[in-house]
């Protein structure tokens, strides 16, 4: 008798350990499932460091709110050549603006 109720108490803690490891697994399957917007956010490139940002956003505001194509020329000119002339490294600088690196 005694037995079959250690028999029966390890068939129950059997089918317990069972059921939370198919629960586990069910837990884990539905967080593993990201949204598109997570998923969207984790293969984000990082952003720039600021003084990149600052430099593109600006040539940008100039390129698209200039109507004149000399003047925008011009003025893309001067600020690209003030860019320029603060760098240490011209071509690292030229790369970040133009998306590459």
């Amino acid at each position: 008798m005694a037995a079959s109720v250690a028999l029966e108490n390890e068939a129950c803690t059997t089918n317990e350990i069972s059921t939370e490891t198919t629960d586990d697994r069910s837990e884990s399957s539905t967080s593993r499932k990201k949204t598109k917007e997570e998923r969207k956010e984790e293969f984000r490139p990082p952003p720039l460091r600021e003084p990149q940002y600052t430099w593109r956003k600006v040539l940008k505001d100039v390129w698209i709110s200039e109507d004149e194509k000399a003047l925008k020329h011009e003025l893309c000119q001067s600020i690209l050549d003030e860019i320029f002339e603060k760098s240490q490294n011209v071509l690292e600088t030229v790369l970040i603006l133009h998306k590459v690196i």
